[in-house]
């Protein structure tokens, strides 16, 4: 589309008048020297997460300590967004049984020997024998502190 402007220069009287047509020019048709648009030229809110292209907005881009808990929707976080190794005991507060999977010793939960436990249908710790539940002994048992 092709536009007409008609330039009158005006000083009591009529001094020129003609008429020029100019071609349609669009932001591509323009090279920049420097910045097109500076930050200050841009209003407060108005570039949108739909003006955003698609991974446009790359780690380099996003300062450090800007993604705060605040800004991280619940349940995003998963086992391959953490680090191994990155999870101290002081993080965890307690665990459900159900989070737990595979198989546990003795060795793993107090760091006692398993030979000093025996279940239920029967075992011999020491003077201690578990038989069908019951506990027999063939020598004292002391409980607490023992001498």
């Amino acid at each position: 589309m092709k536009k007409q402007i008609m330039t009158v220069l005006l000083t009591g009287i009529v001094l020129f008048l003609s008429t020029k047509t100019f071609a349609t020019v669009v932001a591509t048709d323009v090279q920049c020297t420097s910045a097109c648009i500076s930050a200050t030229e841009i209003a407060s809110s108005a570039v949108t997460s739909t003006k955003i292209q698609s991974s446009a907005v790359t780690s380099a881009k996003i300062q450090d300590s800007a993604v705060t808990s605040a800004k991280i929707s619940d349940g995003t976080i998963t086992s391959a967004d953490i680090l191994d190794g990155t999870i101290a005991n002081t993080d965890i507060s307690s665990i459900s049984a159900s989070k737990i999977s595979g198989s546990l010793n003795a060795d793993t939960l107090d760091s006692l020997d398993s030979s000093n436990f025996v279940s239920t249908s029967g075992g011999t710790i020491g003077s201690l024998t578990v038989t069908n539940g019951n506990i027999t002994s063939s020598g004292d048992i002391c409980i607490g502190v023992c001498p």
